[in-house]
């Protein structure tokens, strides 16, 4: 049994989750942009004996949160952190903003089992932190239009697709003509052995 008085910390640390308090200092280096103080952050926690997967899972909470009070900043109680820790929430989350926000959840989507299943989540962890900080390639991929990754992708299957088309068009046509032309050199042989009959 842990000795009296019980704290916070002490909890956490049996339930082997991480603080809350450690999550927002990580969101904030995230928030800074700065590669640094997020390595800095990134590896106090995991040489306090936090795990990766721990640390990726609260991440991703206090990310949603974040956007909860972005969407809705006078309801703090549809959040899952701590009332005493609510009032980091909205000058971070103005701080970030809604749409780096979702872009960071759509980058650590699927990241997890990458981690579970990765001989040093560790480096993976702090490869995916780092990852978070680069510039969303969707600008300026294609001269002359602004669509985004998703439309660019769109395009090159559909070109794809009509080549495909194109091509099987053509076989499809090159099977016609020679089943033509032989339908043709057929006749002629049996015309030909009609007449010599």
């Amino acid at each position: 049994l842990l000795p009296g008085p019980i704290k916070a910390e002490a909890v956490w640390e049996l339930m082997g989750a991480v603080p809350e308090q450690e999550l927002l200092k990580l969101a904030a280096a995230l928030a800074q942009a700065d590669p640094l103080c997020l390595l800095e952050t990134c590896r106090n926690l995991l040489n306090r004996g936090r795990d990766p997967g721990a640390l990726l899972q609260g991440l991703a909470a206090v990310l949603r949160d974040l956007v909860l009070m972005t969407a809705a900043p006078d309801r703090p109680e549809l959040t899952s952190v701590s009332p005493q820790f609510r009032n980091q929430l909205p000058p971070l989350a103005s701080q970030i903003g809604r749409q780096q926000l979702l872009q960071w959840q759509v980058q650590l989507k699927g990241s997890e089992s990458q981690l579970r299943h990765s001989v040093q989540p560790r480096l993976w962890l702090e490869v995916l932190l780092l990852g978070l900080l680069a510039e969303p390639p969707s600008s300026g991929l294609v001269p002359g239009q602004s669509g985004s990754v998703r439309s660019v992708r769109e395009c090159c299957l559909r070109r794809c697709w009509r080549r495909r088309r194109f091509r099987s068009r053509l076989v499809l046509f090159r099977r016609q003509c020679f089943c033509r032309a032989h339908s043709f050199r057929m006749a002629r042989v049996l015309a030909g052995r009609s007449s010599s009959s």
